[in-house]
């Protein structure tokens, strides 16, 4: 076989995903992002320009929950700078265009963390919190694993905040920790 062969059957191979001697299918993650666009494309929305439309809606509604959950618990200053970082910072602008990415799905269990992150002490709260802290999760891990671990960690950081703020032990907060990371591993 010369080498011209053996290219044309890794392509072939590749081409039909099929698994050859020398090439292999990798599937690593669902690709929730390629089956929604998909599913779009095949409604005839089929549109680069949309696509990026509906991600940079989506960040901006991130950005907006964002602003208005630190004005809750600061003020509208304090709102304001954070705010301000966020969207001027190069790594949310290098990721809002990357249909990958879906840089708004970086942010939900961190928003959905800071939404509850006060109102805990309700235990119909609570179990709001725990649901939706594990569809936000299952959101985001269905689009890729990238950046989980610095997530897990951005959703702690309410809850260290409120509990401090409160005066609650650190037993509760190990609690709720080791509650989040079962439900972060159940996703």
């Amino acid at each position: 076989m010369c080498a011209n062969d053996i290219e044309r059957e890794i392509r072939e191979n590749f081409e039909n995903f099929q698994i050859g001697t020398n090439f292999k299918r990798y599937n690593s993650q669902y690709g929730l992002q390629v089956k929604l666009f998909g599913t779009l494309c095949n409604l005839g929305f089929c549109s680069l320009d949309f696509f990026y439309i509906i991600t940079s809606f989506l960040m901006s509604v991130v950005v907006v929950i964002f602003y208005n959950l630190v004005k809750r618990d600061f003020c509208n200053l304090c709102a304001i700078i954070p705010t301000l970082f966020l969207i001027l910072s190069p790594w949310v602008i290098v990721f809002s265009k990357n249909l990958f990415w879906l840089s708004f799905t970086l942010f939900l269990p961190f928003l959905v963390s800071f939404y509850f992150s006060n109102k805990l002490s309700n235990k119909r709260f609570k179990y709001f919190f725990f649901i939706s802290i594990f569809f936000a999760f299952l959101i985001k891990m269905l689009n890729g694993y990238e950046y989980v671990t610095t997530i897990l960690i951005s959703t702690l950081v309410p809850l260290v905040y409120q509990f401090l703020e409160q005066r609650k032990s650190i037993f509760h907060f190990i609690k709720y920790s080791i509650f989040i990371f079962v439900i972060f591993l159940a996703s």
